[in-house]
């Protein structure tokens, strides 16, 4: 999906919506918009890469919440709608930045007082360099990251095939 957002991102601020012989703004625009039509979380998930809208970061944390109530009662799980927010909360924010929070997926350190890597491997990562995933609910957390991920990429593909 970013290959898809890099391109919309200068085409939602272009003078020239045009629709000609040649790819455009405006074909990015419709492929865009035909996708969010076939799966519904993409109009919050692009909302949210590109303006970071509180609406829409509210949007996509129902829909990630929806995906993880849809992934507990195929579990058999009965989850509060608090316990399912927060899944698509951390399921969001694990797809928008994988990385850890502590290195910034370098995997090691900073020296402390310097902005320069240290030997030692970062205790937060355990020098794996992503976000570490909570142990309770992490089955359906887990879900969630790959149903949005995939939503992702077929995304990319059904934009390259429409423009």
């Amino acid at each position: 999906m970013r290959e898809s957002l890099d391109r919309l991102s200068p085409a939602l601020v272009s003078d020239d919506l045009s629709i000609t012989d040649r790819r455009g703004d405006a074909d990015y625009v419709a492929a865009l918009g035909y996708a969010s039509m076939t799966y519904p979380i993409a109009s919050p998930l692009i909302r949210m890469y590109l303006s970071h809208d509180r609406a829409a970061v509210r949007e996509a944390t129902v829909m990630a919440a929806d995906m993880a109530r849809k992934a507990a009662r195929r579990a058999g799980l009965i989850l509060s709608p608090s316990d399912l927010i927060e899944c698509g909360r951390l399921a969001l924010q694990y797809v928008v930045n994988p990385n850890c929070p502590r290195c910034h997926g370098t995997k090691y350190e900073l020296i402390p007082g310097t902005n320069c890597l240290g030997p030692h491997v970062c205790k937060a990562c355990a020098g794996d360099g992503r976000r570490r995933i909570p142990a309770k609910h992490r089955r359906l957390i887990v879900e969630v990251v790959a149903r949005i991920q995939r939503i992702e990429s077929t995304l990319d593909v059904i934009v390259a095939n429409r423009v």
